[in-house]
Formats: C-alpha cells, sequence, structure tokens
C-alpha cells in the first residue's frame, strides 16, 4: 500500500499535499483566494473566439463580433438582449440618415433605451451566478 502511494505521488509536488489534506479548512476559510468572477469575466471572450472559427469569411467573423459586442454591451448595461435588439433592428432601417447624434439615441445607455428595454432584473448575470455559487458552497 504504501509503494502505491509513493507511487502515485512520484511526479506530484509534494508542497501540494499538505495544501490537499487542509482543502476542507481553506474552503471554509473567511480569506478564501476566489477567481470566480474573473473567470466568469474571460468566459464570453473564450465562446466568441470558439464560434468565430466557424465564420467562413472575415465579413462574417467581423459581423459576428459586431453582434456579440452588442449582445454583451447590453447586458452590461442591464437591458434585456432580446427586446434590445428588436427595438434597434426596428427602428434604425427607418432612419433616413445615420449620423452621430442619431445613433448615440440607440445605444445601451440612452435613456429611451433604458425605459423600452430594460431587464426586470435588477442583478446583473455575474451577481446571479456569485450568489448561485455562494448558496451551493
Amino acid at each position: 500500500m504504501l509503494g502505491g502511494v509513493h507511487l502515485a505521488l512520484r511526479g506530484f509536488h509534494f508542497g501540494a499535499v499538505p495544501f490537499l489534506f487542509n482543502i476542507t479548512s481553506w474552503v471554509s476559510s473567511p480569506f478564501r483566494c476566489d477567481l470566480l468572477l474573473s473567470e466568469i469575466a474571460v468566459k464570453p471572450v473564450a465562446i466568441t473566439r470558439k464560434n468565430s472559427l466557424f465564420s467562413d469569411s472575415v465579413a462574417g467573423a467581423v459581423a459576428s463580433a459586431i453582434i456579440f459586442s452588442i449582445i454583451n454591451t447590453a447586458a452590461a448595461n442591464n437591458l434585456d438582449t432580446y427586446k434590445y435588439l428588436e427595438f434597434i433592428f426596428r427602428r434604425l432601417p427607418n432612419i433616413p440618415s445615420l449620423d452621430d447624434s442619431i445613433l448615440d439615441e440607440y445605444l445601451p445607455w440612452s435613456e429611451e433605451v433604458q425605459l423600452k428595454c430594460r431587464s426586470k432584473s435588477r442583478e446583473t448575470d455575474v451577481e446571479k451566478k456569485v450568489e448561485q455559487i455562494n448558496e451551493s458552497a
């Protein structure tokens, strides 16, 4: 049995062994080092990068990047993304000339967009995920 333990730990760094035995005290510690928020922030970037691999052309990849940017900006401003996309796709094609002052009215932080497309939940996605993980821990 002892030989089996030695074989299992041969390629393992022995400084990590005490950590493995003390992991229960680490999880319950109030000074826990948590990378959860950074992992949540990076996940959409990784998913977008993987989705971009399936674009057939550069123009398709650019179009996908624009849509992902619009969706992520809407979510960051606590908008219902479906309502926001519907709002801009219904109104922007009917505008005769697009200049910066008109486009400013359709940005996620403008007052009209906030009134019409605001998500019912006040919590952002990150806050929801952190709350779910804290409840399960």
